[in-house]
C-alpha cells in the first residue's frame, strides 16, 4: 500500500488525475484543455518522480511557485500561488478525503 493505494503508480495517477481535473476548470475557453501526462509532468517537476502525499502536504513556497509559474506558460495567463494550493487541495480531496491542507505560506 502507498498512501492508501495498492500501489505508487495508482496514487500518482490519482493525485495527477485530480489536479488537472482542477486546473482544467479555470482553463480559458480558447486554450486546449490539459491532460494527466501534463500534470505529471508538472507535479513531478516540483515532486520528482517518486512524490508521495506528505511530500506535497510539507511543499515549500518555492515548489508552490514553480508550479504557478508552469501552469502560466501552459495557460498562457497569470496563476497564483493560491490557486496552485486550491488546485492540488482538491485534488487531494479526491485521491485521499483526509490529508494536510497545502497553502501558499506567503
Amino acid at each position: 500500500m502507498v498512501d492508501g493505494f495498492d500501489n505508487h503508480d495508482d496514487m500518482i495517477n490519482s493525485v495527477c488525475d485530480g489536479f488537472i481535473n482542477w486546473v482544467n476548470d479555470v482553463v480559458p475557453d480558447d486554450i486546449e484543455l490539459l491532460c494527466n501526462q501534463d500534470g505529471y509532468e508538472i507535479l513531478t517537476n516540483a515532486f520528482g518522480r517518486e512524490f508521495r502525499k506528505q511530500d506535497i502536504e510539507n511543499a515549500s513556497i518555492e515548489q508552490i511557485q514553480g508550479i504557478a509559474l508552469e501552469l502560466s506558460e501552459f495557460l498562457e495567463r497569470g496563476v497564483s500561488a493560491e490557486e496552485v494550493c486550491s488546485f492540488i487541495n482538491s485534488a487531494f480531496k479526491q485521491s485521499f478525503g483526509d490529508f494536510n491542507a497545502v497553502h501558499s505560506k506567503i
